[in-house]
This record gives structure tokens, C-alpha cells and sequence, in this order.
């Protein structure tokens, strides 16, 4: 007698997007079919279909999925925190970037692609993610600015260039693990040597 229990109607929805970036993510775009999609997930194409009726439904549904995850949820509300001074909030601010890398590294691999490939998927992440959450980190650090509590410098080039030691060490993480011999830099001492150069010192 089969064990199996069925997947309900949310928990199906889930696994098709679950599966679909695992998949994006190890082959692109163009090297899986909504065939191959849905037998991975264990459904019809047709059931595929009930549920995401085009492949811009799927990619919305990606995207909303990561945006809507602890982590990414968790990022703004570190700008806004009373208690932290700018070095708390920068630190704070590299950790979870980095984690929100290693917890969505499959959709990491999945905007990759897109981009290599000129996907659509590429545009939909980077207005839904870049374009929201720079904003308010550029508005946090032209604030920081006016405040005296940052150099006075270029607000995007203070963002850029935290969010570039970030991002990079992240992605080594993910794509080339075993690229340091000697282990992974600490992230945390490279963001202190990064505020060392723009912090303002108080005498």
C-alpha cells in the first residue's frame, strides 16, 4: 500500500520554485524545459501551467519568494535602528548581506545566468532588489554624511565600495569555496579596514 502523501496546492507551488532556481541556477535558462521542470518537481506540465500560466509568472514568484525571505526582510530595518552607531550598522549590514548570499545562493547562480544570458529575470531582480535597496542605503549614507559621522565623499562611491567587499567575498563562498588555501578572509576585518578610511575620527 503507497505511503506517499500528496503535496497540497501551496507545498506544490513552493517546490516548483524551489526546484526551478536549483535548476536555473546549475544550468540556465535555456538548458531546462518546462518538461524537465515539472518532472523534477514530480507534476504534469499541465500542473505546472495551473500554476504559474507563463514563464514571467514563474520569475515573479522567484523573486517575491527571496524578497520576502527573513533575511532580505531583516536588511532595511538595520538602517532605521536608533541604537547603532555607523560602524554597528555597516557591520550588521555586511553580515546579513553575506548571509542572505549563502542562504539564496541557488537564486545568486540564477541572477548570474540571467544576466550572462540578457534574461528578463535579470531586469525584474535588479529593480525589485538593487534599485529599493540601494536607495535607502544611499539615503542612510548621504545622512551619515550630512551628519559629520562620514567622510565627505561620494554617497554611491561609500555604498559601491561596501557593498562591493561584501558582495565578492560572498560570492567566492559560493562559487570557488576553495579559493583561499589558508581559509577565507574574515569579513569582519575587512569591513573595519574599510570604515577605517571613511569614518570620521573623533578626537
Amino acid at each position: 500500500m503507497s505511503t506517499t502523501t500528496r503535496m497540497s496546492s501551496v507545498e506544490r507551488r513552493a517546490a516548483i520554485i524551489d526546484t526551478a532556481m536549483r535548476l536555473f541556477g546549475e544550468r540556465g535558462f535555456r538548458g531546462v524545459t518546462t518538461r524537465e521542470l515539472a518532472a523534477a518537481v514530480g507534476v504534469s506540465e499541465p500542473v505546472l501551467y495551473q500554476h504559474f500560466p507563463s514563464k514571467r509568472d514563474l520569475y515573479t514568484a522567484i523573486i517575491e519568494t527571496v524578497m520576502g525571505s527573513e533575511v532580505e526582510m531583516r536588511l532595511p530595518v538595520v538602517l532605521n535602528e536608533p541604537s547603532y552607531d555607523v560602524r554597528q550598522v555597516f557591520h550588521t549590514l555586511a553580515k546579513l548581506a553575506f548571509e542572505w548570499h549563502v542562504v539564496n545562493a541557488n537564486y545568486v547562480r540564477l541572477i548570474f545566468f540571467a544576466a550572462l544570458e540578457k534574461h528578463e529575470l535579470a531586469e525584474l531582480a535588479y529593480q525589485r532588489h538593487e534599485v529599493s535597496f540601494c536607495g535607502q542605503l544611499r539615503q542612510y549614507v548621504q545622512g551619515q554624511i550630512a551628519a559629520g559621522h562620514l567622510r565627505q565623499a561620494n554617497a554611491d562611491a561609500i555604498m559601491f565600495g561596501f557593498l562591493g567587499i561584501v558582495s565578492d567575498a560572498a560570492k567566492k563562498s559560493i562559487f570557488f569555496p576553495n579559493a583561499c588555501p589558508q581559509g577565507n578572509p574574515d569579513l569582519s576585518e575587512m569591513i573595519d579596514l574599510y570604515l577605517d578610511g571613511i569614518v570620521v575620527q573623533r578626537q
